[in-house]
């Protein structure tokens, strides 16, 4: 039975047809022999695509639909409260949250986001944060 062609095949790749394509990060998961070899082939060549300037900023745009940056939503606007408090001396030290509720002293995220924030400022700084996230995951 052949696939309808609007259906991802190993020989939608021609730099893939006729030779054997490595798996790279899926041969190490115990999982990823159970894969079809068309996904197997599909995800090798997008690992080969992202090596390239294209393939990374094709990757990022991909992330970005799938998902998406939304900003200082929720534990993100209390990180921000942290982050601004270390980086601008004190700003909102009269602040109920970071008096009595903050753990911000048992984590280095503060201290290492704030002088990106003293810099660029904290959406920046955050987005900037998000994106080298994601890029390295």
């Amino acid at each position: 039975m052949t696939p309808p062609s609007s259906v991802i095949t190993p020989s939608s790749f021609p730099h893939a047809a006729g030779r054997p394509v490595a798996v790279g990060k899926l041969r190490g998961l115990p999982w990823g022999h159970r894969l079809p070899q068309f996904l197997r082939d599909a995800f090798a060549s997008l690992m080969r695509l992202c090596r390239t300037r294209v393939g990374v900023c094709a990757a990022l745009a991909l992330n970005a639909c799938w998902i998406p940056y939304l900003g200082l939503e929720h534990d993100a606007s209390l990180y921000a409260l942290q982050v601004s408090q270390r980086a601008f001396d004190g700003l909102f030290a009269n602040d109920l949250f970071l008096q009595f509720g903050s753990q911000d002293s048992l984590s280095a995220f503060s201290i290492v986001m704030a002088p990106f924030v003293r810099v660029i400022g904290v959406e920046a700084a955050f987005f900037v944060t998000f994106m080298l996230a994601q890029t390295a995951s």
